[in-house]
C-alpha cells in the first residue's frame, strides 16, 4: 500500500494507464504465474532503478567483478526523469477486493486508493 500511496500522491504526472487480471482457484498456480510475470516483466528492462525509498537514495552500480549491484548513494546528484513505465503486480489472497478495470488516469486513481484502503 506505500507503493500505491506514493503513486497516488504522484498521480498529476500520470498520463496513461490500463489492467488486466486472472482470478485463480488453485493458489499454487496463483503464485507460480504471479512469479513468472514479476520476473517477466522485470526482464523487460536493461536495468533497474531504485531511487530514495524510505529516505534512502539507491540506484544500481557494478562491483569490481563488474557484476550489478544494489547500492546507497549519499550523492546530491539527481538526474529528472523524463517519464517512468509503472508496473504494479498485485497477488491478493482471497477474493473480497475487487480492483476495478483501468483504462483511464481516473480509474487508475480509483484503484490505487482502493489498494491503500485494503490492503
Amino acid at each position: 500500500s506505500q507503493v500505491a500511496l506514493e503513486l497516488l500522491r504522484q498521480r498529476r504526472s500520470a498520463f496513461a494507464a490500463g489492467s488486466k487480471y486472472t482470478h485463480y482457484r488453485n493458489a499454487n498456480k496463483a503464485n507460480r504465474d504471479f512469479s513468472s510475470l514479476a520476473i517477466q516483466e522485470r526482464s523487460k528492462f536493461e536495468t533497474e532503478d531504485i531511487s530514495n525509498y524510505g529516505g534512502v537514495e539507491y540506484g544500481i552500480s557494478r562491483d569490481t567483478n563488474g557484476r550489478k549491484q544494489l547500492t546507497a548513494s549519499s550523492s546530491s546528484f539527481s538526474p529528472k526523469a523524463t517519464s517512468a513505465v509503472v508496473t504494479i503486480i498485485l497477488s491478493i489472497d482471497g477474493d473480497s477486493t475487487k480492483l476495478p478495470t483501468i483504462n483511464s488516469v481516473a480509474d487508475l486513481e480509483r484503484a490505487l486508493t482502493q489498494i491503500c484502503n485494503r490492503i
